[in-house]
């Protein structure tokens, strides 16, 4: 009885320090968890994939300039209730124009409308221009009308795409994903770098046209839409790969900054995910085509 008694209390004295050892194991295990499996640039770039096919919302940051223009868009970007991108865009022509616009995007219809157009240009007998006709009405225009809007609203304007799907359809797409190859990925040029406090993966990707339409095509039918229903990816077959460098958080694994490699000078800034802000529709509105015919006529 006294042994028993000895051995408790020296069970008692040392407790402290086994739970310390065992603390320090569990440590190094996810340590090791984390090194080897959760944080390999494989893992973090499925988590981005899976990530953004189940977000509510996100705010988008594009810049593009190049031969004298340039071109700011900030958008914010619903996926429920309803698929939904909201922009300003400021379009600026050298040192002597400026024009911002604001676009509400559906998976039905497009509206745009002028808020503000700053020019030095003049008309022909010298006298100003006067844009206050158009300014703030809304245009109208059906998504079928204009093929952009259908790859807008389902890409978020980049390639990427972005839904709030059930488990069961994300899974079902980032699967097909995956398994066609619908982005290359350059695992000799992947960089590792300290962004805003934070590491982060630079992957360089390739997109491959066939597939990424093919992806197109299923995550459209998950969403209800019809659009995409006679669209035949084969056609896309020799258009050429998009090239681009891809920013991925390593530890929220949330795609932060696309940049493209092609001449356009674009880059993609990605702020704001779970943040939802649907616009109302515009109400009083007249068919695009007539507004931009009023803009003509007053130049």
């Amino acid at each position: 009885m006294k042994k028993n008694v000895i051995t408790y209390r020296a069970l008692t004295r040392f407790w402290p320090l086994l739970a310390t050892l065992a603390l320090i194991l569990l440590g190094a295990a996810g340590y090791t968890y984390w090194k080897n499996v959760y944080s390999t640039p494989d893992a973090v770039f499925r988590r981005m994939l899976s990530s953004s096919l189940q977000t509510i919302g996100f705010t988008r940051i594009a810049t593009q300039s190049g031969d004298g223009q340039s071109l700011d868009v900030t958008s914010l970007q619903t996926t429920a209730p309803y698929h939904q991108v909201r922009a300003e865009n400021i379009l600026k022509q050298g040192e002597q124009t400026t024009i911002t616009t604001e676009s509400i995007t559906t998976t039905n219809k497009n509206f745009v409308r002028y808020n503000d157009i700053q020019t030095d240009q003049t008309k022909t007998d010298g006298s100003k221009f006067d844009f206050n006709q158009i300014l703030g009405q809304w245009g109208d225009v059906a998504a079928t009308e204009n093929d952009n809007s259908i790859t807008t609203i389902y890409t978020g304007n980049v390639i990427v795409p972005f839904a709030n799907l059930s488990a069961q359809d994300k899974e079902t797409l980032l699967n097909q994903i995956i398994t066609d190859g619908v982005y290359e990925l350059d695992y000799d040029a992947i960089k590792t770098e300290i962004v805003d406090g934070r590491k982060t993966y630079i992957y360089d990707v390739t997109v491959n046209p066939v597939p990424y339409i093919k992806m197109l095509k299923t995550l459209s039918g998950m969403l209800g839409q019809d659009q995409l229903a006679d669209l035949n990816p084969d056609e896309y077959a020799n258009v050429d790969a998009l090239k681009f460098s891809m920013y991925v958080d390593v530890l929220s694994s949330q795609l932060t900054r696309v940049v493209y490699s092609d001449q356009s000078q674009t880059t993609e800034y990605y702020r704001g995910y779970g943040i939802r802000d649907v616009a109302p529709l515009p109400s009083d509105t007249i068919p695009l085509s007539e507004l931009q015919t009023r803009l003509q006529q007053i130049q």
